[in-house]
């Protein structure tokens, strides 16, 4: 069963990153590891960017 993302919805990219993974197989899993790390790498850039 395939769960539409809705990234829009999510501030952290921790959740963003898990709600991918629901709809994907579980090969993917290792990948939306890749993307959890670099949402949290593009939320600190963001956040030292607004000081």
């Amino acid at each position: 069963m395939w769960i539409e993302p809705r990234a829009q919805e999510l501030k952290s990219g921790e959740k963003r990153a898990v709600y991918y993974v629901t709809g994907y197989h579980k090969k993917m899993i290792s990948r939306a590891g890749g993307i959890l790390r670099i949402n949290k790498q593009i939320n600190q850039t963001n956040k030292e960017s607004n000081k």
